[in-house]
């Protein structure tokens, strides 16, 4: 977009021609906010990087621990060309400890690379119309016992079928949230997504998220805290726990809110007119 050229108001005369007419303040600020907002626009066009980063928050409703539920707030980045979810990174509630102090959180900050077909963490579902991605409380996947080798250890299949047993007592106590992102995602259009258990309704995707607990400081034993639907899974979680809601929103851009910011101090400085009566 090319700016014209703007035309000074200020006639020629022998005075003027000998000195510079100063620049007026309500003639420069709409310049200012024009140009300030411009840039704001632009600066959050397709021109930017594919990948955006987004905020999710992530809940599980849990009948037995109310008020509080167990829930997942992070953040990750999602490139809506390749359905490709990055960084996925955050905190995990635990609706139940001992600690008698209320609920405390759990860092989750490994997000494991793929491996082999019972070891894959992130994957795009084209029946759902989305991305599923896992991210750890310990940089490995362990967190249910393998029966023997013959479960992989972490999906919520495998955690159903050990009963949702920890592993080996001498492995580090993990947990995980897996979330959904659906490909309507983008950073003009946050998404928010609901599921009701009792009448199977909503999002699949969102039905088909999960949450494992197995760290120390619960009430269930040998037992971790969990979170799956049973119309998806075939079982609730170990205290009923279900999913519930998903909100993701696109994280602003530093330079956007520069910008923006400017245009708006740009607002404020143009100056009051009286109105005519």
């Amino acid at each position: 977009m090319k700016f014209s050229k703007i035309q000074s108001p200020v006639k020629h005369s022998p005075a003027a021609s000998k000195t510079t007419a100063p620049v007026s303040k309500s003639k420069f600020v709409p310049v200012l906010l024009a140009t300030g907002m411009f840039l704001a626009v632009n600066a959050t066009s397709p021109i930017q990087a594919q990948a955006v980063t987004y905020d999710v928050t992530t809940t599980w409703y849990e009948p037995m621990t109310q008020p509080d539920n167990s829930v997942f707030v992070g953040s990750f980045n999602y490139d809506a060309s390749t359905h490709a979810v990055t960084g996925l990174q955050g905190e995990l509630s635990e609706a139940m400890t001992d600690q008698g102090s209320g609920e405390t959180w759990l860092s989750l900050n490994n997000q494991l690379p793929n491996g082999d077909a019972s070891h894959t963490y992130e994957w795009y579902d084209a029946a759902l119309s989305g991305t599923f991605a896992t991210v750890f409380l310990q940089n490995t996947s362990l967190t249910f016992s393998t029966d023997g080798g013959t479960l992989d250890g972490w999906s919520p299949q495998a955690g159903i079928a050990a009963g949702w047993k920890y592993p080996n007592p001498n492995t580090a106590p993990n947990a995980y949230a897996l979330i959904f992102v659906p490909d309507n995602l983008s950073a003009a259009n946050p998404v928010s997504l609901v599921w009701d258990e009792s009448t199977d309704t909503g999002s699949l995707g969102l039905a088909s998220t999960a949450y494992a607990d197995n760290t120390p400081g619960g009430y269930m034993g040998s037992i971790g805290m969990t979170g799956t639907s049973g119309y998806i899974y075939g079982n609730k979680g170990t205290m009923q726990g279900v999913p519930l809601s998903e909100i993701i929103s696109a994280v602003p851009e530093p330079s956007s809110l520069v910008l923006i910011s400017a245009g708006g101090l740009a607002l404020l400085a143009i100056p009051r007119r009286k109105l005519r009566a």
